[in-house]
């Protein structure tokens, strides 16, 4: 996963799930030496990748290189 640039602006949001899932989850992936944020994050950096244009992508990398 891309590490976050220090410049960027950081988000934090909530959703609801039922806890029995997320209890589940939370037991297999940290069984696995991961964490729910780290996972949502890599899912996220997934989704962003498929749904936002490149154009977009490629503004806002050469923003947060500089």
């Amino acid at each position: 996963m891309k590490a976050i640039a220090k410049k960027e602006n950081i988000v934090s949001f909530s959703v609801p799930y039922p806890a029995d899932k997320y209890d589940a989850l939370k037991f297999y992936v940290e069984e696995k030496g991961g964490s729910i944020e780290d996972c949502m994050a890599e899912s996220l950096e997934d989704w962003y990748r498929r749904k936002v244009p490149s154009g977009i992508r490629k503004y806002l990398d050469a923003k947060y290189e500089k």
